[in-house]
């Protein structure tokens, strides 16, 4: 039981020193050698608290503060939180424990068990935490917030301005690491495993309310907790999608080429990669735009190692809060935290959506069209335009050219294979077209997941370059 908030002796934590990365603080603490500039930049801040069992803390929020968390040493612990904000003092949350690594499950004994990261309410001016933890020893409130600073870099650049890349093309454009602003000096050397048998959906549990641009300060700060809070060697998640469907980089390591071990299902973290949604679907249905991301992150991970997102398959468990370690348990290829943990992630908006997101991953296996190059345009009969294109899988393939002049087709190539290509002289019947902006259209089906989406485009086709007199325009 707790002792009642009324009755509870209170303690105000003023703010305790910031722990900022190695790298700046190096920086910082030298000369000014020759050849090192200097360039603002956005750092996470990570300020630890100890407190005391039973006891109402109350940590004043300064400018920036993003995110709050409580930890322990070991075992378990009662949490309770409240925020104070313009309206007053916000009733009290009980909030449970986020299964995530165990120590002996990441390899790393630093690891602490603690809270889900909680989101900052707008307005918030501080935070209080009542924790009862008699067995678990060594309590902190972990507030992890974000600072503009001068970071000393060699050369002008820093690693985190490389160029862009994207991911393959069933993931689509993915926010790398670079470009989240991950400070690199924080975590540790990925560990790499051999297969992906399944895909672990969860949620991050913060606000659904944020604009597009927050999105990077929010895997910021969950990175910043993980690491410096948690113990983590890096951000728990593979992957993260936020509720604008944008996929981002998380845990480092080369996930296109590479298979990573992550820390986001404690006891099943061996021979599964998993994809966390930014935000709180307990109080929400994810937008459409995520689920669809969601989709897009199992259909990858299906294609890359070769299996039915709609099979089940089997994991042993290495110990977690539901499953003791060494049991054998049967679950789907897409499955939900709380197939494997005690805890309601991913929230009771998105458990539901699990079976949904195994039939989509399976039709966003069917072959995606890719590398389209056409060449010869505009047209001018008799010379050919040529259109070729490459199939992420062998599948029938069919590329179409339509007149602007009621639709009707005036060539087609078929074929079967990864290499779909047309040429065609502007002509029908041995008669120039008539000119004007024709379409064409590639698409695919492998007879299996249906058909591809379509990719379809125009060329100007444009006078002959030379008429006989018997020679007529055709459609």
């Amino acid at each position: 039981m707790h002792p009642s908030p009324s009755h509870t002796p209170e303690v105000v934590l003023h703010p305790a020193r910031v722990l900022t990365s190695a790298a700046l603080l190096a920086g910082l603490a030298g000369p000014v050698l020759p050849g090192i500039a200097s360039a603002p930049t956005t750092i996470s801040t990570v300020a630890r608290h100890d407190l005391a069992d039973g006891v109402v803390s109350v940590v004043p929020l300064q400018r920036g503060d993003r995110l709050v968390g409580v930890t322990w040493s070991s075992g378990a612990a009662a949490v309770a939180v409240r925020w104070r904000t313009a309206a007053g003092w916000t009733p009290w949350v009980e909030e449970g424990a986020e299964p995530g690594s165990r120590p002996g499950d990441s390899g790393d004994p630093a690891v602490r068990p603690g809270t889900e990261p909680l989101w900052r309410p707008a307005g918030a001016g501080a935070v209080a935490v009542r924790v009862s933890a008699p067995a678990a020893g060594r309590p902190q409130v972990v507030v992890v917030g974000e600072r503009r600073a001068r970071r000393w870099q060699v050369g002008g650049l820093r690693a985190d301005a490389a160029p862009s890349t994207t991911g393959e093309e069933r993931l689509g454009r993915v926010v790398t690491r670079a470009e989240w602003g991950a400070d690199e000096a924080l975590r540790k050397r990925p560990t790499y495993q051999s297969r992906v048998d399944a895909v672990v959906v969860h949620h991050t549990v913060n606000a659904n309310d944020y604009a597009p641009a927050e999105g990077p300060a929010i895997v910021r700060s969950i990175y910043a907790y993980h690491v410096r809070g948690r113990g983590f060697d890096d951000i728990a998640y593979n992957l993260l999608v936020d509720r604008f469907g944008r996929i981002y980089e998380g845990r480092a390591g080369g996930f296109r080429t590479r298979t990573i071990k992550g820390s986001h299902t404690g006891g099943f973290n061996e021979r599964t990669v998993g994809v966390a949604m930014i935000g709180n679907h307990d109080e929400a249905a994810p937008d459409a735009l995520m689920v669809e991301g969601v989709a897009r992150v199992a259909a990858w991970a299906a294609d890359r190692w070769r299996f039915d997102p709609r099979t089940t398959t089997a994991l042993t468990s290495r110990g977690s809060s539901r499953h003791p370690r060494g049991r054998t348990v049967p679950v789907p290829r897409v499955l939900g935290h709380r197939d494997l943990s005690t805890t309601a992630c991913p929230g009771r908006y998105g458990y539901p959506l699990l079976g949904s997101w195994r039939d989509r991953a399976w039709r966003l296996l069917a072959p995606v069209i890719t590398d389209v190059v056409v060449e010869g345009a505009p047209v001018r009969s008799p010379e050919p335009l040529r259109i070729r294109a490459r199939l992420t899988s062998r599948a029938a393939w069919t590329i179409t050219v339509t007149s602007p002049y009621g639709g009707a087709v005036v060539t087609t190539s078929q074929g079967e294979g990864v290499d779909p290509q047309l040429e065609w002289d502007g002509r029908v019947g041995g008669l120039p077209v008539v000119p004007g902006e024709y379409t064409w259209t590639a698409t695919a089906d492998d007879g299996r997941h249906g058909p591809s989406d379509p990719v379809s485009g125009t060329v100007l086709v444009t006078a002959p370059l030379a008429r006989s007199r018997t020679e007529q325009p055709s459609t």
